[in-house]
């Protein structure tokens, strides 16, 4: 018997995917990407010229909280894909709208998992608000106050904040703050975890800021930024 795939494995290689994927098109590529008030967490969200989610159930997972993830996927998404093994592709398929991507992945002779989609993915429009959702509200000042909106609004609650931006802005522009917004706090996190002294991080080892290093964001920490608004 194959030894069960496990939750990393399947991450590591639906990763891999997506970086060789989107290699021409600035992309983040996002963990635990917490959507509707943090109700559900995409394991992998792609950030580009759309929203793309990936939901992971490796052998190891059960499928009992996948029909409410998916229902919460598919209004802040633009396509959504689970990536899952042979063990629970029936079970997905049946949870899953027609308009959700199956990948299954099984483990190859090496120990290497290959992917391979069994049904492909749709693409629908989404809510710009639920883009703007994902801002928080410093994240919205900033955006506004790049163009030059945010004098004479500063008062704005969150709420406020977005309906004025999604009035404003293409989605294509309200993505790109979205991915701004991520990367720095991405950065934020990085220098947190930087001591005064030396540089090391709280895990031991020094943190090196490499502009060629993959575009992924690490889940982030509570205390690693302002809250959302």
């Amino acid at each position: 018997m194959d030894e069960p795939i496990t939750e990393t494995e399947l991450r590591e290689a639906m990763r891999a995917r997506l970086q060789r994927k989107h290699v021409k098109t600035p992309t983040l590529i996002v963990d635990e990407l917490g959507v509707a008030r943090h109700s559900a967490r995409a394991d992998l969200a792609v950030v580009n010229g759309a929203l793309h989610c990936v939901e992971i159930k490796s052998d190891r997972d059960n499928l009992s909280r996948l029909p409410n993830q998916l229902e919460h996927y598919e209004d802040y998404f633009h396509t959504v894909t689970v990536a899952t093994t042979s063990r629970h592709v029936i079970g997905v398929t049946e949870f899953a709208s027609p308009r959700v991507g199956i990948v299954v992945g099984r483990r190859t002779r090496s120990g290497t998992i290959a992917l391979k989609q069994t049904r492909p993915t749709l693409r629908i429009d989404i809510d710009p608000m639920k883009i703007a959702q994902l801002i928080w509200y410093d994240e919205l000042g900033e955006a506004m106050e790049r163009r030059g909106w945010l004098r004479g609004n500063r008062k704005l609650d969150g709420k406020s904040r977005r309906e004025f931006l999604v009035q404003r802005l293409k989605v294509n522009e309200l993505l790109d703050e979205l991915r701004l917004s991520l990367a720095a706090r991405r950065e934020r996190q990085r220098l947190l975890q930087r001591t005064p002294s030396d540089g090391s991080t709280r895990r031991g080892g020094p943190v090196h800021a490499r502009s060629t290093e993959p575009l992924v964001i690490p889940p982030l920490h509570p205390q690693s930024a302002g809250r959302p608004n």
